[in-house]
């Protein structure tokens, strides 16, 4: 999907000129396993399966003391991806996935309207721990 923005034409030019750019939602990140995968569902001859990664950042606090922050990240992987990489994964194992942001919305049973963003898996590698 192309996106357009109007520019004002340099001088002499009397009409305003197009600009088309196009949205990048691509992610790559690394981290490990919070809990074995589970699948939750299949439909027909899709197999997904989801995971959630814990990605820490190590940072120097303002007091210059130590700190590190954990984001954990719902992934979803999907079909052959999902066969042949997840069946060596178990908790704590550190991956590298590829792929792209997808927002979720639901209701749930009281009417509230919920969304979360997930990545949604292209690429998943199980990566080698250092001895």
């Amino acid at each position: 999907m192309n996106d357009t923005v109007m520019k004002q034409a340099p001088p002499g030019h009397p009409k305003k000129i197009a600009l088309r750019y196009r949205s990048i939602n691509k992610v790559r990140i690394t981290g490990r396993l919070t809990h074995p995968p589970e699948v939750r569902s299949a439909i027909g001859d899709r197999l997904i399966v989801h995971m959630d990664l814990a990605l820490n950042r190590a940072f120097e606090s303002k007091a210059g003391r130590a700190r590190q922050e954990v984001t954990y990240v719902p992934v979803t992987v999907w079909d052959r991806l999902a066969t042949d990489t997840t069946g060596h994964l178990h908790t704590g194992s550190p991956v590298y996935v590829e792929g792209r942001l997808r927002s979720d919305r639901w209701k749930t049973s009281t009417g509230e309207v919920r969304c979360a963003l997930r990545v949604e898996a292209a690429k998943l590698q199980p990566l080698a721990i250092a001895a």
